[in-house]
């Protein structure tokens, strides 16, 4: 079984459901009866397919700790592209998301997902 607890921003629109996007958030996986994996990741969906990085600053990002966390991005100051923040600390940047167009709204996705069987 995999959960995830996501933000999805969308930049521009114009494509679609499916179009040019950035997700980060927290995603665990049950490995087996009595293990699993867990910690914070970003995805950027871009024009040659999805590419996920894993978080990996700050104190074992990897372990559940009952601490709250940030995910964020920010547009660049010059260009299309954005800085993704986790805790307020820069974990990288995008590199293939779309131009938005002046006066285009973002779409910003949150959300649970569960997949899998729990059994």
């Amino acid at each position: 079984m995999q959960a995830s607890n996501y933000l999805t921003m969308v930049p521009n629109t114009e494509g679609g459901m499916f179009a040019n996007h950035i997700e980060v958030g927290l995603y665990a996986e049950q490995t087996g009866p009595s293990s699993s994996t867990y910690g914070p990741r970003w995805t950027e969906v871009g024009n040659s397919g999805g590419k996920t990085h894993a978080i990996t600053q700050g104190i074992d990002p990897d372990k559940p700790n009952n601490v709250n966390h940030t995910y964020m991005t920010i547009r660049q100051a010059s260009g299309d592209q954005w800085d993704v923040l986790y805790d307020f600390n820069w974990v990288g940047s995008t590199t293939d998301q779309l131009k938005v167009p002046r006066g285009n709204p973002n779409r910003i996705d949150i959300g649970l997902e569960v997949m899998g069987s729990s059994t």
